[in-house]
């Protein structure tokens, strides 16, 4: 089984990009999905792939979706856990220099086979209900 990682786009993309590279480097499977989705179509993507760990933006629609679908999601399928939440990084925190920025190790780099799913993305659910496409 992947591990796998959902994460919210938000507005600044350089810090969503270097969010997206990092999970990837980490050898995370990254699952994008969109903010105009309703809480219960995300829900339902969670629930689909199994998602271990939401990384959510700052903006409050964003973090009212997330906590709307998570709600939904404890509610209705008690098999599967609840992923964890944490905020994505502003762009002032990963960029910001610091005087630990030379103590920070490098992550080991885990080659992946071929076959990995690497990313998920989702259909738009304009004609059924939403697909998740590796």
């Amino acid at each position: 089984m992947h591990r796998l990682n959902l994460t919210f786009q938000i507005t600044e993309t350089i810090s969503y990009s270097t969010l997206e590279m990092a999970i990837l480097r980490a050898g995370y499977t990254v699952f994008p999905i969109s903010v105009r989705n309703s809480p219960a179509a995300v829900a339902h993507l969670i629930s689909k792939v199994n998602v271990s760990h939401v990384f959510v933006g700052r903006e409050q629609a964003i973090v009212d979706l997330s906590d709307k679908a998570l709600k939904l999601l404890s509610e209705e399928n008690t098999s599967q856990s609840v992923p964890t939440v944490s905020p994505i990084l502003t762009f002032e925190d990963l960029y910001t220099p610091s005087k630990s920025d030379d103590d920070n190790d490098a992550v080991p780099f885990e080659k992946k086979n071929m076959e990995d799913i690497a990313i998920y993305l989702h259909s738009s659910g304009s004609r059924s209900i939403f697909m998740c496409i590796n």
